[in-house]
């Protein structure tokens, strides 16, 4: 009958209505094509959800449970482990041999004849693989910043044992040239004294001199008189000769 809802469909009108209660309808005829619009894109965005929830789901049971590695595959990782293991530690802890044995020790980890124990060893090893490598690393660099200002240490302390060893030597140079100075100070205090003695003894002399040579000025003026008595006194000589020889010539 027309107007009259079927039961099947009253009794989903009563689910829904017991499950969820809805508010007034505020749908227009003239806003039906929006609504509807509307709901397509809750639908699409509901399915996309649903979708992601179910996809990451199924990536988690994925990877909780993984496949077992074929006997190809495990021997390969065996054996690069075994390798790896026997490198010296400062090899097989380089970034890269880190690299591949954390990679070979996952896909061993998985072997089925391993032992508990066994199996938790590799995975410890693992797990520590990056601390031992950083630690390693560290460790390296700071030895090498010690022998570095080991190096620094020793070569200063030699090079203040040659400076301190060419500090003695100008010490005792410059101690010899004291004493080298004291001497010639003495000398030339004793020096000094003589060329007073000198200058005393010129000064004297000069003195001296002085007095001859005011006498000897005075003789000089003096002195042509004196030529003109002497040559008079020649000349009344030689008259006297002349006389006496006469007058010896006379008697005799």
């Amino acid at each position: 009958m027309e107007g009259t809802v079927s039961p099947s469909l009253a009794n989903t009108r009563s689910k829904t209505s017991d499950a969820v209660e809805t508010p007034d309808c505020p749908i227009k005829v003239e806003n039906i094509e929006d609504f509807f619009a509307r709901v397509s894109g809750q639908i699409k965005q509901a399915q996309s959800l649903g979708f992601s929830a179910d996809q990451s789901s199924n990536d988690k049971i994925s990877a909780t449970q993984k496949p077992t590695p074929s006997a190809e595959m495990l021997a390969t990782a065996r054996g690069d482990i075994e390798r790896l293991l026997n490198m010296p530690s400062q090899n097989m802890l380089l970034p890269e041999n880190c690299l591949a044995l954390s990679a070979a020790l996952s896909i061993y980890v998985a072997a089925p004849d391993l032992s508990a124990e066994r199996a938790l060893a590799l995975e410890k090893l693992k797990e520590n693989l990056p601390h031992f490598s950083l630690t390693l690393r560290r460790a390296k660099k700071d030895k090498a910043e010690y022998f570095s200002k080991a190096a620094k240490k020793t070569r200063l302390v030699d090079e203040l044992i040659k400076d301190q060893e060419l500090y003695t030597d100008l010490k005792d140079c410059r101690g010899t040239l004291d004493i080298q100075i004291s001497k010639l100070v003495g000398k030339m205090k004793d020096a000094q004294t003589k060329i007073e003695a000198i200058e005393e003894q010129k000064l004297n002399l000069a003195k001296r001199c002085f007095k001859k040579s005011s006498v000897l000025d005075k003789v000089e003026a003096e002195f042509q008189s004196l030529k003109e008595l002497k040559e008079l006194a020649d000349s009344d000589a030689a008259r006297v000769e002349e006389n006496l020889t006469y007058f010896k010539s006379k008697i005799i």
